[in-house]
Parts: C-alpha cells; sequence; structure tokens
C-alpha cells in the first residue's frame, strides 16, 4: 500500500539498515527514491 511505500523511503533516507515489507517491488522502488533523494547535494 502507498503509506508503508512512503515510510519505507523516509525510514532508508534516515539511514536504515533494513525494513521488513510486504509489498517487495513497490517498497525497493522506494528504497532506491530514497538513495537517490540522499546522493543529493
Amino acid at each position: 500500500d502507498h503509506a508503508s511505500s512512503a515510510i519505507t523511503a523516509l525510514v532508508a533516507a534516515a539511514g536504515a539498515w533494513a525494513v521488513r515489507v510486504h509489498a517487495v517491488v513497490a517498497d525497493v522502488d522506494a528504497v532506491r527514491v530514497a538513495a537517490r533523494w540522499r546522493a543529493q547535494p
């Protein structure tokens, strides 16, 4: 669900080492977005 993916993105951006998810494809995408967000200067 969208809320779970948003939380995944937020905790990934905050530096979480791991998250437990059920919607793997959506949450992997959220982690990739967070990684790009963190890489911005």
